[in-house]
């Protein structure tokens, strides 16, 4: 265009010179025949217009033709705007400046590893209740991969349906996603956003939430979780049916929604933390150093009947079974996300929302029947009580229970604290006592019965 210009511009000096009366009649004659040849050297260069191996022309009509109608973004024959078909890689030179305009972008490059999420801005409406178009799948392979999708003319051809005239494409985000490649794509149609290809590690499966419908009813209806719909595969809903470890490219990430999780099992340790009197914290705290600072964080504390708070250590395995993943994200999201508690942003949301409260519930019903030395002298009846009661809140989340080992019981920095842990003390050395009396015993009568034979 610009070149177009400056020829122009020349032009019209040349041919307002050539009526300079005071020149010579050949001299007018010449600088005429200049005008015309700069104006049509003009004429040329401008329509000239060159696209490289990686690149594709869109080509504007800007005059001589019908306006677009509202609504419509790709011009028919005969209308103005962004035309249908674009220029491949060459060199063209039949687009007149004063008619058209060209531009020139980059062809769509889809990397290994991603996917292109398709937007098509023309085409047959999307109906009423949909967001996204239907897949793309024709009877004629030579336009049923998703490369014949994006391309213009295929999607945008007129099909008759009965009476109707249709467009073979549908508008909006298609379902079907481009895989890796090269695309020219006339860019005035679509628009293609490159999203990673969903990728589910080993030892992980995604659930997926869909907000379509691609298969038709069935007639049985859907589970409702915490007001959630499971579903069968194909429909509107959180899928009852996981996708397993691997690559799968083909998963629309705007259509259908993954939520990874883990289905290894989960070790939950909490253990109270302490901070000195500079504000630095331990993971984890000892009897011994409770009189030098304070408690921060003591995730299971209870208060026992004789007035003692007490800080315990718990540890907790668990499993969520890739069968009922569906049914845990239905019932509280992400179980691996951070927790929404600003007081527990160290937790997942397994933890936080399901574990924690269910152990704080049964250390709080039976401490108000425990006295503070009963949490030593009788730690392994409360610990499987703990398990039983445990197990059956998980069932109830969908999450299998696998164990539960109650760790140190914290006693306070107070004198009646500290005799209480001279206390503990005592019992634990008696334990170890009655141990190796029992294991000298047993020796024993092991060495008389040899005697004997």
């Amino acid at each position: 265009m610009a070149t177009l210009t400056t020829c122009s511009l020349l032009a019209l000096v040349a041919l307002g010179t050539a009526f300079l009366s005071s020149l010579p009649r050949a001299v007018r004659r010449a600088l005429r025949l200049l005008a015309v040849v700069l104006l049509v050297a003009g004429v040329v260069a401008g329509s000239w217009v060159s696209v490289a191996d990686d690149e594709v022309g869109i080509v504007y009509r800007e005059r001589l033709g019908k306006r677009l109608p509202v609504g419509q973004t790709i011009a028919e024959p005969g209308q103005r705007g962004p035309q249908l078909a674009v220029l491949k890689p060459g060199n063209y030179f039949r687009y007149l400046p004063f008619l058209h305009r060209v531009r020139v972008d980059k062809v769509v490059t889809v990397p290994a590893g991603r996917i292109g999420v398709v937007t098509a801005q023309d085409g047959e409406s999307l109906s009423g209740d949909e967001s996204f178009a239907p897949e793309w799948s024709h009877s004629d392979p030579e336009i049923s991969d998703p490369a014949a999708m994006v391309a213009a003319e295929v999607f945008m051809a007129k099909l008759k349906k009965g009476q109707k005239t249709v467009f073979r494409g549908v508008s909006g985000v298609q379902m079907t996603v481009l895989p890796p490649g090269t695309y020219p794509v006339n860019t005035a149609l679509f628009d293609v956003a490159i999203w990673p290809a969903l990728h589910i590690e080993s030892g992980s499966v995604a659930v997926i939430h869909s907000r379509v419908e691609q298969a038709p009813a069935n007639g049985e209806p859907a589970e409702m979780i915490n007001g959630m719909p499971l579903v069968l595969r194909g429909r509107r809903g959180i899928w009852k049916e996981v996708l397993t470890a691997g690559t799968h490219p083909a998963e629309n990430p705007l259509a259908h929604l993954a939520t990874i999780v883990k289905i290894t099992q989960r070790n939950y340790d909490f253990t109270v933390s302490v901070s000195d009197h500079n504000g630095r914290t331990s993971g984890k705290i000892t009897a011994s150093a409770m009189g030098g600072g304070d408690w921060v964080d003591a995730p299971v504390a209870v208060r026992s009947k004789d007035g003692f708070l007490l800080p315990i250590d718990v540890h907790v395995q668990c499993t969520i079974t890739a069968e009922h993943a569906p049914y845990v994200v239905a019932l509280i999201g992400n179980p691996d996300a951070g927790s929404d508690d600003s007081h527990l942003l160290r937790m997942d949301r397994l933890a936080a929302r399901v574990v924690l409260p269910a152990l704080r519930t049964y250390f709080r019903n039976v401490a108000a029947a425990k006295s503070a030395l009963d949490f030593v002298t009788q730690r392994q009846e409360i610990e499987e009580a703990a398990g039983a009661e445990l197990r059956e809140k998980l069932q109830r989340s969908y999450v299998r229970f696998d164990g539960i080992q109650i760790g140190d019981v914290h006693f306070e920095a107070t004198d009646a604290g500290q005799k209480l842990l001279a206390a503990k003390i005592d019992f634990e050395i008696e334990a170890i006592q009655q141990k190796t009396r029992e294991a000298r015993r047993e020796r024993e009568e092991r060495a008389r019965a040899d005697q004997k034979k």
